[in-house]
């Protein structure tokens, strides 16, 4: 899978800030391609809402506390305040809270079952007050879509509200050793799990068994829990600070057992990442642990009117990577990525972490990058510029003095099928070049007859195939690197109305998705009818799709609007979900998806972005 976008933000802006974009329908779709022949695909608007779950990119962003009048208070850039309870009356004291996955919002849950919802990411799905329970709720948690929340009494009965809240099982009429105390959701909603004020744990549903305090003596009894973000572990921590950690992703990052408090330890919460937890006592006092657990603040040692019961962690969705817009991102591997600005600087993302931005020799921008590997990259750039990074250092290469050969050239796309294959689109004059083991061809483009640039282009991962498209809805293949077909419309956009802004080609099923300036989709590739999808964002003010990619597999697509929205298709479904917002900082640009289950995009304002397009 290479997926490619138009690479100059700056010419994808004007269409929203002055130029004409028409407001007619590509007719796009689904098809089969080479020997494969399923039936087309009739047109679908998305569905409401979508599965996408977003991922921590560096450290947390800040956490919210929660007290038994229903107070709020919030620490940090990421955890914003969106209203609370108190000072207003309560029927029962407020005993557990959970953030919503995006960001925008929290609950908070009563003993008695009753639930109080804040922010637009918070949605009100029911509760249990005003119902007789037999023993008192104690916690909480959401489900990772934000479409659903359990609830869990002191029994071990679990109550469930929402779409995605299974049920998994309870504990409710069973006899206990000790009273549960809280619980955590496992990363994928299909499971959960409890925890005993001895320690004791009780998984349900995918929630894996990483062992328990039970049955071992405690100085002080477990308060609270968190779970690992992949599922693999959790933390419980008692009273007293004490910290006790199961499973190869709970590492333990230290604790405050055998340390004095002022008041005791009621609650915590693990980082986005994993790196790190915080946990909180009744007096507000914040205790941080691990790298990624940063400490935004507490209230330790100011007045409260009701003591603190409850924190939740805001996740960490972006990551301030640079000052300067980035254009282009590339992830061969869902561990490693380059993406590129329009500075000419590039940068790396390995180890969960984004390099600095280095400053390439004689690159003044960058408009586009391809890696096909971890240790090859081409970045080109609007004035003629060609890069390459070699798995350590990015360096000017030799080009192929396009210049001369083809007046007003302007190259914006790239894509390397492999190490030693590139294809390079020209924007301006349609013209294209070739670079095959190590020689430039430049060939007379698929757009040149008609002076029509040919700004996208997609090649199948491990070929010499590729495909690009341009902005009347023409497109052209090749698939030996030494010539282009004819420029075909084929029903790509037989009335020209939009501008194709992105293509994504998978080798799996050797199929493309293209996306356009209206907000439509469609899939095809080498002159086979394409048939139609429709309008797939329809919800925004600009529905100007930026960027889509596919992962390797064919099984899922996705696309980023010019809002900051993303919506998914699944194969197995053909079908859209979505838009569903996850950048509220700025215009996304690009997104490269090497899984079914992650992705990074980046936007104008210098932020990336991890999310996992299916919550699975």
């Amino acid at each position: 899978m290479i997926t490619r976008t138009r690479g100059c933000a700056t010419l994808r802006s004007a269409l929203h800030n002055g130029a004409t974009v028409a407001a007619a329908a590509v007719v796009l779709a689904a098809l089969a391609l080479l020997g494969s022949s399923p039936a087309a695909a009739a047109a679908q608007q998305p569905s409401a809402r979508s599965h996408l779950t977003p991922i921590a990119s560096g450290s947390g962003g800040g956490y919210w506390l929660g007290a038994s009048d229903g107070g709020i208070f919030a620490y940090g850039p990421g955890a914003a305040f969106f209203g609370s309870h108190g000072g207003s009356p309560l029927n029962k004291p407020i005993v557990g809270m959970a953030a919503a996955p995006d960001g925008q919002g929290y609950w908070l849950a009563a003993s008695d079952g009753g639930i109080f919802d804040y922010g637009p990411g918070a949605a009100f799905f029911g509760s249990h007050g005003g119902s007789p329970l037999n023993k008192p709720v104690v916690g909480m948690a959401a489900t990772p879509d934000g479409q659903g929340y359990w609830l869990v009494a002191s029994d071990g009965g679990i109550f469930s509200y929402g779409p995605s809240a299974k049920f998994f099982g309870s504990l409710g009429g069973l006899i206990l050793n000790k009273p549960i105390v809280g619980m955590a959701a496992a990363p994928d909603g299909k499971g959960y799990w409890l925890v005993a004020s001895d320690g004791g744990i009780f998984a349900f549903g995918s929630a894996g068994f990483f062992g328990s305090h039970g049955g071992s003596p405690l100085n002080a009894p477990i308060v609270g829990m968190a779970a690992a973000p992949n599922g693999q572990g959790y933390w419980l921590v008692a009273s007293d600070g004490g910290i006790f950690s199961y499973g190869p992703s709970a590492a333990f990052f230290g604790s405050h057992g055998g340390s004095p408090l002022n008041a005791p330890i009621v609650g915590m919460a693990a980082a986005s990442d994993g790196q790190g937890y915080w946990f909180v006592a009744s007096d507000g006092g914040i205790f941080a642990y691990g790298p990624s657990a940063t400490f935004f603040g507490s209230h330790g040692g100011s007045p409260l009117n009701k003591p603190i019961v409850a924190m939740a962690a805001a996740p960490a969705v972006a990551t301030s990577v640079t000052s300067h817009n980035l254009v282009q991102v590339s992830c061969p591997t869902t561990t490693w990525c380059a993406a590129v600005d329009d500075s000419g600087n590039a940068y790396t993302y390995s180890s969960g972490k984004w390099s600095a931005g280095t400053p390439v020799s004689g690159a003044t921008e960058f408009d586009g990058v391809s890696c096909p590997t971890t240790t090859f990259c081409m970045a080109v750039s609007y004035d003629d510029g060609f890069d390459t990074y070699n798995g350590s250092t990015w360096s000017t290469m030799s080009g192929p003095h396009v210049s001369g050969a083809i007046p007003n050239a302007s190259f914006t796309g790239v894509s390397c099928g492999t190490s030693t294959f590139c294809a390079v689109s020209d924007f301006l004059s349609g013209h294209e070049v070739v670079y095959n083991t190590g020689a430039w061809t430049v060939i007379a483009g698929p757009g040149a007859g008609g002076g029509q640039g040919m700004p996208t282009v997609s090649c199948l991962s491990g070929t010499k195939t590729c495909l690009m498209v341009d902005n009347d809805g023409k497109y052209a293949t090749t698939t030996d690197g030494s010539s282009w077909s004819a420029p075909a419309a084929s029903g790509i956009d037989p009335s020209p109305h939009g501008n194709f802004y992105g293509v994504s080609c998978l080798a799996s099923n050797s199929q493309c998705m293209v996306v356009d300036s209206n907000g439509y989709a469609g899939m095809g590739f080498h002159g086979v009818t394409w048939t139609q999808f429709g309008n797939i964002d329809t919800s925004t003010t600009f529905d100007s799709l930026q960027s889509v990619s596919c992962d390797p597999t064919g099984a899922i697509c996705v696309a980023v609007d010019f809002d900051g929205n993303a919506l998914v298709y699944t194969a197995s479904a053909n079908s859209w979900s979505g838009p569903i917002a996850y950048d509220a900082l700025d215009t996304p640009t690009s997104l490269s998806c090497p899984s079914t289950a992650w992705c990074m995009a980046v936007g104008a304002g210098g932020y990336a972005y991890q999310f996992n397009p299916t919550g699975s």
